[in-house]
């Protein structure tokens, strides 16, 4: 069936569009890629798109219909071509409005996205994109201290598992159920399935995080920092990855680089909570105690008052000096409604204001709660205690 009518001749645009809409005849395709099909490396807005769809339509012969799927996208519709199964429909539906949720990772956001996650998985349990994706939503809650890590961690490879015995080469699988067993459950043996992720992805700027990541919580802090950095060439305006490639920079005593990482990232990324989170532990180390306290505060802003940003602003205020101050909020801290599941956070400004027995204490409860930030706590030369 001809999809243009006898009397039209399409742009070059107006045929990339209806190109890119036949892959997938039937199904929305999002308006991010239909961007970067139609104008790659060009810097273009949806008002662009909009009108060479409304030009196209106009053009379509008898029967072929664009649809309008709202804030996601556009769908090729053909007269008597048979229809995709609207589950299936739904599913992808209902992971694309988790991943727009996730536009903001506040607990508020990270909730409904596994809700929706979880509905997807319900209709269809085998729907890979679900089950990646709701893993990472439960990583992500772990390390901003939404859910006890050792229970998210093990929702996430719940989700995860029978992807795992499907897929055994997935390598999105692999790198997040690796990263998950050494960062929160202590478990050496995620070596194996990081070692095997970056062997079948070593282009994929998520794979990399993740086993960059995971290798922050093995101590191979130089593996580390070289797979951040193949993650950041492969998307440089990846948030996880920046942060990721911070911590391990912070990690190794390259505090000046980890700084300058960081503030050039919220020039471009300013809203993202964990920039001037991280950015405040690597100016205190830089003896900034000014400039830790304002990052500090403007982490708390963004997140909406986190409990792991309050205690980097504990951390902060403690190391200035300011030990009134940095009382009153480690007070909030724990009479708040959202208790710091990321106690190393803390331990900072634990070492400071109550001595060494307290950050002691605050270990053994990072051990016990599988707080992913353990890591700190071996490298960070200001709790090196004995």
């Amino acid at each position: 069936m001809d999809l243009i009518g006898p009397t039209y001749e399409l742009t070059p645009k107006e045929s990339a569009v209806l190109a890119s809409l036949s892959v997938v005849s039937g199904e929305f395709v999002s308006y991010s890629t239909l961007l970067d099909d139609v104008w790659p490396d060009q810097d273009i807005g949806i008002s662009s798109l909009n009108r060479c769809i409304c030009t196209l339509r106009q053009k379509l012969a008898s029967g072929v219909k664009i649809r309008t799927h709202s804030r996601r996208g556009y769908s090729l519709s053909i007269a008597g071509q048979k229809q995709p199964n609207s589950t299936g429909v739904l599913v992808a539906n209902l992971v694309d409005q988790a991943r727009e949720t996730l536009g903001l990772r506040l607990n508020a956001n990270i909730q409904t996205a596994i809700r929706l996650l979880q509905e997807a998985i319900r209709l269809d349990p085998n729907f890979v994109p679900a089950q990646l994706h709701l893993a990472e939503v439960y990583g992500l809650a772990a390390s901003r201290g939404y859910m006890p890590p050792r229970l998210a961690s093990q929702l996430a490879r719940d989700a995860l598992a029978p992807l795992l015995q499907s897929e055994q080469d997935n390598a999105h699988a692999l790198s997040l159920d690796g990263r998950l067993r050494i960062l929160i459950d202590g478990d050496v043996t995620g070596r194996a399935n990081i070692g095997r992720a970056a062997e079948l992805a070593p282009n994929d700027w998520l794979v990399m995080t993740n086993v960059g990541i995971a290798k922050t919580g093995l101590g191979d802090l130089a593996g580390a920092i070289a797979d951040c950095e193949r993650a950041l060439t492969l998307n440089p305006a990846a948030p996880g990855a920046i942060v990721a490639l911070g911590w391990s920079l912070f990690c190794s005593g390259d505090f000046k680089r980890a700084g300058k990482l960081l503030e050039d990232a919220m020039g471009f990324l300013p809203n993202q909570d964990y920039f001037p989170l991280v950015l405040s532990y690597v100016q205190s180390s830089l003896m900034m105690h000014t400039a830790a306290i304002v990052a500090a505060r403007r982490a708390l802003a963004l997140s909406g008052g986190d409990a792991n940003a309050r205690a980097a602003l504990v951390c902060a205020l403690a190391l200035a000096g300011k030990e009134a101050e940095a009382r009153r909020e480690i007070q909030r801290l724990r009479t708040g409604k959202q208790p710091l599941q990321s106690p190393t956070l803390l331990g900072r400004g634990l070492l400071v204001l109550e001595g060494p027995e307290a950050l002691k204490a605050s270990r053994r409860e990072a051990e016990v709660q599988g707080c992913p930030y353990r890591f700190m706590a071996i490298h960070d030369p200001q709790l090196a205690i004995p």
